[in-house]
């Protein structure tokens, strides 16, 4: 059901999409200045859910659902709100505590921790309040954002710079929105810049029948900035080239914030696509003697599972024959993981992790992976 933790809707109709995410932003609340020392939480079991029905004010579905997730009632004065799970993370920094015994703890007992700390918190909470739950317990720093006018003003930036888009899918859920967007009409341009960038030393025909797309991400729970991602598509599988643009909901050190600076920021996006020399360029320059050894170091590293990856490294130990290669080459071959990944049965919050765990490898210092012997696991 739509308003229980679990809910997730992919979408091939961009219509549809825009519909379901302007629905979304309707009918959220965002409360300011919650004084985040007055806030208590309280724990209840399903036995407990018609008394929470009532205290809540919301569906007995609802109340059922969340004391099977968290558990949890969020109190602020005369108001009680339903704890969804996105919460939880936003919860435990407003009350400034971490840990892993935390989670082990009966929610009893987790409730009395927190309320403990709660007590001591030092400034305003911003809460959100979506499909009767609180869905986040944000900073007072925090800047709103909404998905639809994110997915507006991206879709703009993109016909503007590229022509008809191609809309692939998108998808909606309590922690994140994401919508993929391919670029047909600017395929041989951005290929063209692309070969460039990479023709010096390939062996591997790179370029060929490669698909330009952006992947458009943002949460309003902390989860991801709204950022869109430069990517192309090879075999099926999409690859990053470099880490797009980020705009962050929250203020801090150097970092840029709010509706106005993402309209900026998305502004260049097709610059992102030409700024390969530090990434795709600088890997199509650096050989690796031992690429085996290289990429399982490097996927070590990355978080890449061998569960995932075992078809990857056969394949670049194919490729190279006991010779070297170059980065690019063992770059695309880990981006191909994706697709294992896929048939793994990892979720789409796991594989957009995944892939920006394998985007970081764009920015590792390469040649540190680059060592004889034998390499394990």
């Amino acid at each position: 059901m739509k308003n229980n933790d679990n809910y997730n809707r992919v979408f091939v109709d961009f219509d549809e999409f825009k519909e379901e995410i302007k629905d979304v932003d309707a009918n959220s609340t965002w409360i300011p200045k919650i004084d985040s020392s007055v806030l208590t939480l309280k724990s209840f079991e399903e036995i407990e859910a018609p008394e929470i029905e009532k205290e809540c004010n919301v569906s007995l579905e609802s109340a059922v659902d969340t004391s099977n997730n968290t558990g949890f009632v969020l109190k602020y004065g005369k108001n009680s709100y339903l704890v969804r799970d996105t919460a939880l993370d936003s919860i435990l920094e407003t009350a400034k505590i971490k840990g892993a015994a935390l989670t082990r703890m009966p929610q009893y007992l987790f409730a009395e921790v927190l309320n403990k700390c709660f007590t001591v918190a030092k400034g305003d909470s911003l809460l959100l309040l979506r499909g009767e739950k609180v869905c986040a317990c944000l900073s007072d720093l925090y800047e709103i954002m909404p998905i639809s006018k994110l997915v507006d003003i991206t879709e703009r930036a993109l016909n503007d710079k590229f022509g008809n888009l191609k809309f692939v899918s998108a998808e909606n859920n309590y922690t994140y929105t994401s919508a993929l967007w391919e670029l047909p009409e600017a395929q041989d341009d951005l290929l063209e810049a692309y070969d460039k960038c990479v023709q010096k030393h390939t062996k591997r025909l790179h370029g060929k029948n490669f698909m330009p797309a952006i992947r458009f991400i943002s949460s309003d729970v902390g989860k991801y900035a709204a950022t869109a991602i430069p990517l192309f598509k090879m075999n099926g599988t999409y690859f990053r080239i470099n880490s797009g643009i980020k705009v962050a909901h929250k203020l801090g050190t150097g970092n840029k914030v709010g509706i106005e600076n993402y309209e900026k920021e998305i502004d260049t996006i097709f610059s992102k696509f030409i700024d390969m020399e530090k990434t795709m360029g600088a890997m199509s320059n650096c050989y690796i003697e031992h690429p085996v050894n290289a990429m399982i170091g490097i996927c070590k590293k990355a978080g890449i599972g061998k569960r995932i990856a075992t078809d990857a490294v056969e394949e670049i130990e194919r490729f190279s024959n006991g010779s070297g290669c170059y980065m690019d080459d063992i770059y695309l071959s880990i981006a191909g993981v994706m697709s294992a990944a896929q048939q793994k049965g990892m979720s789409s919050m796991q594989l957009l992790d995944l892939e920006e765990n394998i985007a970081k490898i764009l920015y590792y210092k390469w040649k540190d992976f680059d060592v004889a012997g034998t390499i394990t696991w």
